[in-house]
């Protein structure tokens, strides 16, 4: 569960579940264009650099998971 004020006066509250499951290939993804805007596989290397680079782009609870709930997401592997 989280709670991030998103700007205007908004806040987002809202609990979210992760789902990993391990695969042979990429899955075709066919997200839900009203609530995703895109879709990018990368390392978790690849995704820290990213935050680093353009936090923005991200969302308030991608910050707050990777932060707080990283090991218990990805193991004890650091970036």
């Amino acid at each position: 569960e989280y709670r991030a004020n998103v700007g205007q006066g908004l806040i987002e509250h809202e609990v979210v579940e992760v789902f990993m499951a391990p695969t042979l290939s990429r899955p075709t993804l066919h997200p839900d264009p009203v609530e995703v805007a895109e879709t990018v596989w990368m390392t978790l290397a690849e995704l820290d650099q990213a935050l680093a680079t353009r936090p923005e782009a991200y969302t308030p609870w991608l910050h707050i998971y990777l932060g707080e709930h990283r090991a218990a997401i990805f193991g004890q592997s650091s970036a």
